[in-house]
């Protein structure tokens, strides 16, 4: 039977045929948008729906239509009937398609997982892909250059991870793993004329397209990404920011008790009793905490700043600059910023455009020694 891993396995082949993406055109992209349900629903005018392995239409194009697909025994169902394949390529022939009540741009690939569930990939645009990109990541009523900012380091991304990932089913996730991209539902004109104003614009260090990473909220400095993922890339390196002072997320402070804390702890297989103290060992040159003790009666654990704030959730812990004090069955944890620090501080380049700085100066200053240029038109 055909299977996730023979639509893998074709998908690396049509990659290895055709280069993933060619300098001097616009390429597409592979966004997983929808993954394990049960069922999705399609609306739309002249929806063509497609065998991928045959190339035989399956549904041929109404001027309007909606259809309910479902997995069933390894193939895909439309309506309650029976399609005879587990791969299936959606095509609006004139407008957005939706997918579960969501507008979507360009086309649609629909799959059967191993757990006989189905995963959903919208291959779309380049630049379409971005503007359902800007308002998940930042809202497009910001200043317009660091609107472009963020336009010109989520395409930039977009292409990067392409070319990791020629194998692939798909190029990116459509949640925080990769960039937050919802569709064509929070485009708005502003996001569109700021990745129209930057259209093939892509960052370069010494020749070779960057990896572009980026947060909301630095607190006074970006970090080394040696200290967060072991890779030492010097556009990547810490530079000070005092410009993100306006984020809701500039100063936070978060109380958890030490039961909650000890329980985290030995679910990831820490022994620890009774906690005592928690005491800070060292700092990164940006001033985030680097290592940790915590103390019990009988001894202590140590761990780093970057693994405590994943065990600990990354939405309790918002960042790794913070000062922690025990007082009396809690932890107090007082911090700055937001999120793991590499790369664009999205407030501080909001801070920036406001202080009349634009998209150039903006990300020249956040990945030092890197280059824009206009890779197609």
């Amino acid at each position: 039977m055909r299977n996730l891993n023979a639509v893998i396995w074709l998908i690396g082949i049509l990659c290895v045929i055709s280069p993933a993406v060619p300098a001097g055109s616009e390429p597409t992209v592979r966004v997983a948008i929808l993954k394990g349900l049960d069922h999705v629903s399609i609306e739309g005018e002249s929806i063509l729906i497609r065998d991928v392995w045959t190339y035989n239409a399956i549904v041929e194009p109404p001027e309007f239509a909606g259809f309910r697909l479902e997995p069933a025994a390894g193939h895909i169902l439309i309506d309650g009937k029976d399609s005879e394949t587990n791969w299936l390529n959606v095509i609006p022939k004139k407008t957005m398609m939706k997918l579960n009540g969501k507008p979507f741009r360009g086309k649609v690939e629909i799959a059967i997982d191993e757990d006989n569930l189905l995963v959903v990939v919208n291959e779309l645009s380049i630049e379409d892909y971005v503007k359902g990109v800007i308002n998940h990541e930042i809202s497009s009523a910001w200043n317009i250059e660091a609107v472009k900012s963020q336009a010109i380091v989520a395409r930039t991304y977009a292409i990067y991870q392409k070319r990791q990932r020629v194998n692939r089913f798909y190029d990116l996730e459509s949640s925080v793993l990769d960039q937050v991209y919802g569709g064509a539902q929070n485009e708005d004109f502003r996001a569109r004329y700021a990745v129209d104003e930057t259209q093939g614009m892509v960052l370069f260090y010494d020749g070779e397209i960057v990896k572009p990473y980026y947060f909301s909220t630095c607190g006074g400095a970006t970090e080394d990404a040696a200290n967060v993922w072991g890779e030492s890339k010097p556009y990547l390196s810490s530079v000070k920011c005092n410009f993100c002072k306006d984020s809701p997320a500039y100063k936070w402070t978060k109380s958890l008790s030490l039961n909650t804390i000890k329980n985290k702890l030995s679910a990831e297989g820490y022994k620890i009793g009774e906690i005592a103290k928690i005491i800070i060992l060292g700092r990164t040159r940006s001033g985030r905490v680097l290592k940790l003790s915590i103390a019990d009666s009988r001894g202590s654990v140590k761990l780093n700043g970057v693994d405590f704030r994943r065990i600990m959730g990354y939405n309790v812990i918002k960042s790794t600059s913070f000062e922690v004090k025990v007082n009396g069955g809690e932890a107090i944890f007082s911090g700055r910023g937001s999120g793991h620090g590499v790369g664009l501080c999205q407030w501080g380049a909001k801070g920036m455009a406001d202080s009349g700085y634009n998209f150039k100066e903006i990300l020249e200053y956040y990945y030092p020694g890197t280059k824009i240029e206009r890779w197609y038109k």
